[in-house]
């Protein structure tokens, strides 16, 4: 039997072996020095706390009732049952399959890896991981899949297809293809690409981020210029920079530190605030919405919106029942005031005031003001108007040829 060299009590030295080779309790087995790596032309078995000093290669690796350190390994199939093993260098096999821990500080490269407890990693790179428990990587890891049960923290990128967290998951940033499925927590530090997000808690997102669709039980937090599909918040959303996507839909408040540009729906039922200019097809608004400017296809203005150069609809704009508006709106084709809501100034060829609707200077072709309207100022209009009963102008109604450029929703 070739490889066996010498033997002094617990201890072993390998420089090859043509077979299988068990290890008990206690024993410790030391690849010889005059070889780079140790080769055993078999199966190695390990029972108890058992050592391994060198760089290790055999066909497969197992376990039982153990714990095991060694420095290097090759195989193609590891297996610990109700055990735990540390390997301080490399890591290189096929399958890992590992009980309750391990823990590689060097390379790990591998097509399947299945641990139940802990996994602990350097830079990994594997076609699945599956971790019942927490996974830990200081450094960079690389899977098609990975799934985990509790905590997840990876300090370096992560490239990967799918991610599926039970509980909460920490990334330096990288990219997610296709689908990141949370139940608590998660949060990138770096700069992120992802396919769809679906959080059960909070997200929070550091440096720029694109992606797909976006939905999150409570509150999103972004710290950089995201892109995305569709973002869909029970709860909150703060981000700092410029906002692009199709459509965003969110129960409670929306602070965006840029602008925002939707080609779809943006639908909060809270307060808004854009410290840019903001563009979407249809708006609706809960309470309050600020922001430098707005432009839409069609808008529900609700509660208090204050633009500093106005609000602007190729289509319609409608002002929701007691809502109060600061700054001029100007639509396409027509503007109606709700009951009890207050305008500044509007402009647009149909302007309908409702019952005791309010506004400071009106601009249209055709206008109609229904009981207890009033307009404060300015009344132009082009084509024709009618008051339905008591309603007030102030400056009176003037009938002019054209609307002043400046006033106009041209």
């Amino acid at each position: 039997m070739e490889g066996f060299g010498r033997t002094r009590g617990r201890i072993v030295e390998i420089r090859e072996l043509e077979e299988d080779l068990i290890v008990g309790n206690g024993e410790r087995v030391i690849a010889a020095s005059d070889v780079p790596c140790a080769r055993i032309r078999g199966s190695v078995r390990c029972r108890g706390r058992v050592e391994f000093a060198g760089k290790f290669e055999c066909d497969n690796f197992s376990g039982d009732d153990c714990v095991v350190s060694i420095d290097s390994l090759s195989c193609h199939n590891l297996e610990i049952r109700e055990g735990e093993l540390l390997v301080r260098g490399d890591l290189i096999c096929d399958s890992i399959d590992v009980d309750r821990k391990l823990v590689v500080q060097g390379i790990t490269r591998c097509v399947d890896i299945d641990v139940g407890g802990v996994l602990e990693l350097n830079t990994a790179t594997a076609r699945s991981i599956d971790v019942g428990g927490k996974l830990r990587a200081s450094s960079d890891v690389e899977a098609d899949d990975i799934d985990v049960g509790g905590l997840l923290e990876i300090a370096g990128q992560i490239r990967s297809k799918k991610l599926d967290v039970g509980g909460r998951a920490l990334v330096g940033g990288g990219q997610i293809a296709e689908k990141i499925d949370v139940g608590g927590v998660f949060e990138s530090k770096g700069p992120l690409r992802f396919g769809d997000i679906d959080v059960g808690g909070a997200v929070t997102l550091r440096g720029e981020s694109s992606g797909g669709k976006i939905d999150i039980g409570g509150r999103l937090r972004a710290e950089g210029d995201i892109e995305f599909k569709s973002l869909d918040i029970g709860g909150l959303a703060e981000i700092r920079g410029a906002v692009r996507g199709e459509s965003v839909r969110i129960g409670g408040r929306l602070e965006v530190g840029g602008s925002l540009t939707l080609t779809e729906d943006l639908d909060v039922g809270g307060d808004v605030t854009v410290e840019g200019f903001a563009k979407a097809k249809r708006v609706d608004v809960g309470r309050r919405l600020y922001a430098q400017s707005l432009e839409v296809t069609n808008g529900r203005l609700s509660g208090q919106v204050k633009t500093k150069t106005g609000v602007k609809a190729s289509e319609r704009i409608v002002v929701s029942h007691g809502s109060r508006i600061e700054g001029w709106i100007k639509a396409g084709m027509e503007i109606i005031i709700e009951s009890k809501a207050n305008v500044e100034s509007v402009a647009a060829p149909r302007v309908v005031l409702e019952e005791r609707a309010r506004a400071t200077n009106v601009y249209a072709e055709e206008l109609i003001a229904e009981e207890r309207a009033e307009i404060l100022g300015v009344c132009m209009y082009t084509k024709s108007i009618r008051f339905e009963g008591i309603s007030r102008s102030g400056m009176g109604p003037t009938k002019v040829d054209s609307i002043p450029q400046e006033s106009s929703w041209v």
